[in-house]
C-alpha cells in the first residue's frame, strides 16, 4: 500500500468489442486480399491470353516505437477538480468519527488540452474535442494517499488522448475522518461507479468543460496498491462495474482476493509490479496475474519498488512500517475484515520474498511503467494495431522487465 502521502448500482450497457490478439491480428491481416477485376487493356497478347493485375502485397502496421510509448503525446494536458457527493451511500463510522449520511469524493481530472509545452497541465483549460470523444480511465490511490499521487502517470494518459479522473477515497485517502482504514476499499468499487456516474450524466448540460470528450462506451481503469486491489475489485466479483473494458492494477496485494473472483469474467489485464518491492511484496502482486482471466498481461520491473510508482522518491527502505503506522494500528483488524467479506482465507499474505536485483530509480521505474500501460490501453480501448504489435513483439524483450502473458498471442 502506497506511503503516506504518497496505499453503485451495475448498469446494463451493449458488451464491448474487444481486439483479442487470438481472434483479430495486429494489422487484422485484412480477411482477403481485395479482390481486383482483370482488366483488360483494349488489347491481348499474340497469343490470345489476358494479363491480369498482380494483387497488392500487404503491408503489416509499424509497433509503436518506445519513444511514442514513453513521452508525451500529441496535446497538452488540462485538469479540474470536481466536488462529488454521492448522497445515496453513507460514510461509516469510524473511531471518534460519527460518520455522515452521504459520501464526499473530491475527484482530479485530467483531458486533452490545447498543446502547451509550459506546463505538464494547465489549470482549467478548455478541452481540445476536436480528437474526441476520448476513453475515460478511472484511477485509484493507494493507503493513505490522495487523488494526486501519480499525476506524472494521469498526465502522461492525458497527453495521448485519455480523460483520467482519480477521487480522493472517504475511507482510505490521506486525510480520511477517523484515519485511513483498509476495510475502506470493499466500498471503493462503488465509489468508482459513482463518480464514473457524475462524468457520464453531465453530457450535453450547459456550460459542462467536458462535453464532447468522453466516450461513454470506453471505460479502463487503473490503481496502485490498495487502488489496484480496488481495481480488481470494480472488474471482477459482486462489487464489478460492467462498464469496465480494460485493467491495468499496479502492485495490488492480491492475497486478499479469491482464487475464483475473475470466474465468468474476461476482459484484458495488465498487472504491473516491482521485483524489490517490500511494502507489497511481489508473491501477493503475482496472485493478481493468477486470478485474471484471458487475454491478460505481467509485467515484473526489475529493480522497482513499491512507493515509487506514485509521484515520490522514497524508497521502501525508508519506511518499513509504513502500513501499520498508517492504519492507526489496525492492519491486521481491518485485513480480518476484508479476508471474511472477500471469502479468502488470507494464507498467502503470510508469504514474503527477496530479491537480489539491484534498485534502480523512481524516473526509471515510472517510465517503464508508462512504456507498459499507455499501450496496453491503446490496444485494447482504442483498438490500435500498432499497439497491439508492440505488446506482443516489442514488450517481451523491453530491457528492465519480466514479461508474462496468456490468451494473448
Amino acid at each position: 500500500m502506497s506511503a503516506a502521502p504518497c496505499c453503485a448500482v451495475p448498469h446494463a450497457r451493449k458488451q464491448p468489442v474487444h481486439l483479442y490478439s487470438g481472434t483479430m491480428k495486429p494489422c487484422l491481416r485484412l480477411i482477403g486480399l481485395l479482390l481486383l477485376s482483370l482488366a483488360w487493356a483494349g488489347a491481348c497478347s499474340g497469343d490470345g491470353s489476358t494479363s491480369p493485375t498482380p494483387a497488392p502485397t500487404p503491408t503489416a502496421a509499424p509497433a509503436l516505437s518506445l519513444a511514442d510509448a514513453s513521452t508525451g503525446g500529441p496535446y497538452g494536458v488540462g485538469v479540474m477538480t470536481l466536488e462529488l457527493v454521492d448522497a445515496s451511500r453513507p460514510t461509516g463510522p469510524n473511531r471518534d468519527y460519527a460518520g455522515a449520511p452521504d459520501r464526499k469524493l473530491v475527484t482530479e481530472v485530467w483531458y486533452p488540452a490545447a498543446p502547451s509545452a509550459a506546463e505538464p497541465e494547465a489549470k482549467d483549460a478548455p478541452a481540445e474535442t476536436s480528437g474526441g470523444p476520448y476513453p475515460l480511465i478511472i484511477f485509484a490511490h493507494g493507503f493513505s494517499s490522495f487523488r494526486r499521487q501519480s499525476a506524472s502517470y494521469a498526465q502522461h494518459l492525458a497527453s495521448h488522448g485519455y480523460v483520467v479522473a482519480s477521487p480522493d477515497f472517504p475511507g482510505s485517502f490521506i486525510a480520511a475522518s477517523g484515519g485511513a482504514r483498509l476495510y475502506a476499499v470493499l466500498d471503493q468499487p462503488a465509489d468508482v461507479s459513482f463518480v464514473i456516474d457524475e462524468l457520464l450524466v453531465r453530457e450535453g448540460e450547459a456550460g459542462w468543460p467536458l462535453n464532447g470528450a468522453i466516450d461513454h462506451e470506453t471505460i479502463g481503469m487503473t490503481g496502485h496498491s490498495l487502488g489496484g486491489l480496488t481495481t480488481m475489485l470494480t472488474a471482477y466479483g459482486e462489487r464489478r462495474d460492467p462498464r469496465i473494458d480494460a485493467i491495468l492494477p499496479i502492485s495490488p496485494p492480491a492475497c486478499f482476493l479469491p482464487d475464483d473472483l475473475a470466474e465468468g469474467v474476461s476482459l484484458p489485464a495488465m498487472i504491473v509490479g516491482g521485483s524489490k518491492e517490500l511494502i507489497v511484496p511481489p508473491s501477493w502482486i503475482r496472485q493478481a496475474y493468477e486470478i485474471a482471466a484471458p487475454p491478460k498481461y505481467f509485467v515484473s520491473i526489475i529493480g522497482a519498488d513499491h512507493i515509487r510508482f506514485a509521484d515520490i522518491d522514497i524508497t521502501d527502505d525508508k519506511l518499513p512500517n509504513v502500513v501499520d503506522q498508517a492504519s492507526g494500528g489496525s492492519r491486521v483488524e481491518d485485513s480480518g475484515v476484508i479476508l471474511e467479506a472477500l471469502g479468502s482465507d488470507g494464507s498467502r499474505c503470510l508469504q514474503r520474498d527477496t530479491s537480489t536485483d539491484e534498485l534502480i530509480s523512481g524516473d526509471r521505474q515510472r517510465e517503464l511503467l508508462r512504456i507498459a500501460a499507455l499501450p496496453f490501453f491503446d490496444a485494447f480501448l482504442k483498438h490500435d494495431t500498432a499497439s497491439m504489435r508492440f505488446l506482443q513483439e516489442t514488450l517481451p524483450t523491453q530491457g528492465g522487465i519480466r514479461f508474462e502473458s496468456e490468451g494473448a498471442e
